[in-house]
């Protein structure tokens, strides 16, 4: 390869990966051209893309970018999956794991990653797998937050639900108490009424 042409790639390399905080290296090696296209196919539909990498010449591009410690680990076949949006690597390495499901014949093999400022080995990126991201991390706190208020909504629109049946009960009973008293005055009145009127018919 010319110097001209090496030259070329880590230029290229670089600023492919300038502005990316967080990346997955992977060995695709063992694939076949139509498997790892299918690959390929997988992360593009989820923001993340696939560089197949020269290690020598990846090792200087990435000099002085925030991915910089990950070059220690560029030995073998190697290749650099990263979203530029994916700020911890959870998103990528998740999407990663997503399409090995299930898929028990394909050889991916995740050698290590990039992650918060660290190079982070193979054990650590399948922890890291199973971090829940972002998105999930803030429906996580937005639950612990709100679940005290709504429970304490829950208990106060208990509390006034059960007065408003209380003091509904308590109409409804003096309601019925008036009418007994009513109707008990009107055959009170009705009696004496009747007594005037018999008391008036004896002849003296």
């Amino acid at each position: 390869m010319s110097k001209l042409l090496k030259s070329y790639m880590v230029k290229e390399y670089r600023q492919a990966l300038d502005g990316v905080s967080s990346c997955v290296l992977v060995d695709v090696s063992p694939l076949k051209v139509g498997e790892v296209e299918g690959f390929r196919k997988h992360l593009r539909e989820n923001d993340v893309r696939l560089r197949v990498v020269k290690n020598r010449l990846a090792f200087h591009a990435v000099e002085g970018l925030p991915v910089e410690p990950v070059r220690e680990m560029f030995a073998g076949p190697t290749a650099i999956a990263y979203d530029v949006n994916d700020q911890e690597g959870i998103a990528t390495v998740k999407t990663i794991k997503s399409y090995l499901q299930g898929k028990k014949k394909l050889s991916i093999t995740i050698k290590g990653g990039f992650s918060e400022g660290e190079a982070l080995g193979p054990p650590e990126m399948e922890l890291l797998a199973t971090t829940p991201d972002r998105p999930q991390l803030q429906a996580i706190m937005m639950g612990a937050i709100l679940g005290p208020a709504r429970s304490i909504a829950a208990a106060t629109q208990g509390v006034i639900a059960g007065l408003a049946r209380v003091i509904k009960a308590n109409n409804d009973e003096a309601q019925d108490s008036g009418a007994e008293a009513g109707a008990a005055a009107e055959a009170a009145a009705e009696a004496g009424a009747r007594e005037t009127e018999e008391k008036e018919q004896v002849p003296d």
